[in-house]
């Protein structure tokens, strides 16, 4: 790779003169008092169209807003019948239990009273 004056035959810029310029032009072109003014226009007004919502924006906010408000019912409806189902299947859990208690309590029963006295004698003697 080449340097140097044998990969550029242009002159030297003087880089202050150079940024001198540049930034002349900038505060010429860019930076002149109607361009500013300018500039602020576009903003107050970009401002003001931004704090005055379109019907459509005003539109798709309700339906946001009401699409919303569904979400919470319904999900609150859930909770509350998730509480319910919960409790449900506690009780009747309980019931059940109940009924195995009962159950096991009638078996022994039965089985107890099925046995024939000579039966038990004969085991034990």
């Amino acid at each position: 790779m080449q340097k140097g004056k044998s990969a550029c035959n242009a002159p030297l810029l003087n880089k202050s003169k150079l940024e001198n310029a540049l930034l002349d032009q900038i505060h010429e072109r860019v930076l002149s008092s109607d361009n500013v003014q300018r500039y602020i226009e576009l903003a107050v007004a970009a401002t003001a169209r931004k704090q005055e919502p379109t019907a459509e924006e005003k539109a798709i906010v309700a339906a946001i807003t009401n699409a919303d408000a569904k979400l919470r019912r319904w999900e609150e409806a859930l909770e509350l019948s998730l509480e319910d189902a919960a409790r449900r299947i506690k009780d009747i859990r309980r019931e059940k239990a109940i009924f195995l208690e009962t159950q096991t309590r009638l078996e022994k029963t039965i089985t107890f009273q099925d046995r024939n006295p000579a039966d038990s004698y004969r085991a034990n003697g």
